[in-house]
C-alpha cells in the first residue's frame, strides 16, 4: 500500500502536506505534492509531465528506490514501481465505469486500483461461501422435523376441540403445540441461509 499522504513533504515547496484535501500522489511518478504547487509549477525539461516534479527530485527518488532494492534479499521480489502503488483518487472504474470512493482498493468487477490489474472480485468470493457441513446437517434435520411438529400440533388442537373444551382454551393449546414446528422451521432457514459465514 502507498504510504500515508499526510505528513509527506511536497516535492515542490518541501513543506509537509497537512491534509488529504491539500495534496495528492502523482499518478505518473508517485511523488507527493500540494495540488496548488503542482498546478503552479513551471514546466521544465525532464520534469514529470503530470505534476511537474523537477528532474533532480525524480532522480533522487529513483536512487533511494534502487538503494532499497539493493538491500532486499535475492529471493524476495522487488516492490512495484511507485506509479503502480499511487493511491486511488476515487471515481469511475477504468474497466466497468462503476463509481468507487477514494478508500476503495478493488472494484466490484475485480479491478484492483493499487496494482491496476484485474483480480478476483471480493463479492464473488463472499457470495460463493455457503453453510458448512455441520450447519447443513442441523438445518436439514430441522426441516425434516418441522412437518412432524406441525402435524402433531394440529392433531393436538383437533383432539382438544373434540374433547369438548372451550374454544379459547383450544386455540391457546393449538398455538402452543404449533410453536415448536415454527421454531424448527425458522432455525432451519437460519442455518441454511446463503452468503458468507464470517470474514476471511
Amino acid at each position: 500500500m502507498a504510504p500515508q499522504l499526510v505528513g509527506q513533504r511536497c516535492t515542490h515547496c518541501d513543506e509537509r502536506i497537512s491534509s488529504d484535501l491539500d495534496g495528492r500522489y502523482c499518478r505518473t511518478c508517485g511523488c507527493p505534492a500540494h495540488t496548488e504547487c503542482a498546478r503552479d509549477a513551471a514546466p521544465a525539461a525532464d520534469a514529470c509531465t503530470a505534476c511537474r516534479t523537477p528532474a533532480a527530485v525524480l532522480r533522487d527518488r529513483e536512487a533511494q528506490r534502487q538503494a532499497v532494492l539493493a538491500r532486499l534479499p535475492a529471493d524476495r521480489p522487488p516492490p512495484r514501481p511507485s506509479k503502480a502503488v499511487a493511491p486511488w483518487p476515487g471515481g469511475a472504474c477504468p474497466r466497468c465505469r462503476l463509481v468507487n470512493p477514494p478508500a476503495a482498493q478493488r472494484c466490484d468487477c475485480g479491478y484492483d486500483f493499487l496494482t491496476q490489474t484485474v483480480e478476483q472480485s471480493y463479492l464473488t468470493r463472499l457470495a460463493s461461501a455457503g453453510p458448512d457441513a455441520g450447519s447443513r446437517v442441523a438445518g436439514y434435520g430441522c426441516l425434516l422435523l418441522t412437518p412432524f411438529l406441525l402435524l402433531s400440533g394440529v392433531l393436538s388442537a383437533v383432539k382438544a376441540v373434540g374433547a369438548g373444551g372451550d374454544s379459547a382454551g383450544a386455540l391457546g393449546y393449538a398455538c402452543g403445540s404449533i410453536l415448536p414446528g415454527v421454531g424448527a422451521l425458522c432455525l432451519a432457514a437460519y442455518l441454511l441461509r446463503p452468503g458468507p459465514r464470517g470474514r476471511g
